[in-house]
């Protein structure tokens, strides 16, 4: 099981790498250089910094000061699944729903939003599965005919799938376990990277891009908080 889904995270994260047809600057392998930021904590602020950083996001100078704004030192010790679950679960209930509703697909986007709040590794692998399944079935229908939003949306729902799978993961006690809670951190920072993206090509409001950026600030802020907790 622990080999399984170890290289279940890591295949994933590596197909969408090749997948994304539109892409947003990849998770840097790199862990924090400040010994005092958790490696969660750095993945997610890292990642969605240098995706909301694409103006083709539309994300304003004011919205990227307050998300780099948050104190991030102080972390390090932080529990790596409390983290890793906490990344995933904001990834796949929230910024991959956005993503799919984006293109119209309101039932999928339930579906994920109706999932049991991923709280541990099972709930974590149930998610996954969910993830894969509804990217299984989009990848076989007609009506996704435009390549760049369809390609983005499966490469979303694998990520999202990643990051679940990442924080599962995160519960074994290996030595790549700490990699695997900060793949689901940098996973839910590409998710909404990915949401932007999608808001921006479905040229939604500006209220609904906001909302995604906010979203981000607060789970960012939420991460810290969790990291500092006993």
């Amino acid at each position: 099981m622990r080999s399984f889904l170890l290289g279940a995270a890591a295949a994933l994260v590596c197909f969408v790498a090749g997948a994304r047809a539109q892409p947003i600057p990849p998770r840097s392998p790199t862990p924090s250089t400040d010994p005092s930021v958790h490696p969660v904590v750095y993945a997610f602020h890292h990642g969605f910094h240098a995706a909301a950083g694409d103006s083709s996001r539309g994300v304003t100078a004011d919205e990227l000061a307050r998300f780099d704004a948050i104190t991030r030192t102080g972390t390090a010790h932080g529990r790596r699944l409390r983290l890793g679950l906490l990344a995933a679960d904001r990834a796949v209930r929230y910024f991959a729903p956005v993503a799919l509703e984006a293109i119209g697909r309101a039932p999928e986007a339930a579906r994920l939003r109706a999932l049991a709040p991923i709280t541990d590794a099972a709930r974590a692998r149930a998610a996954s599965t969910e993830c894969m399944a509804i990217r299984e079935a989009l990848s076989s229908d007609p009506s996704l005919t435009t390549p760049q939003p369809a390609g983005t949306i499966l490469a979303t729902l694998l990520t999202a799938a990643a990051s679940a799978d990442g924080s599962a993961a995160a519960a074994l006690d290996s030595p790549t376990a700490e990699r695997s809670a900060a793949e689901a951190g940098g996973g839910a920072a590409e998710v909404a990277g990915n949401a932007l993206w999608l808001l921006h090509l479905a040229q939604r409001s500006e209220a609904e891009r906001s909302a995604v950026v906010a979203a981000a600030t607060r789970l960012l802020t939420r991460l810290t908080r969790a990291a500092r907790a006993p």
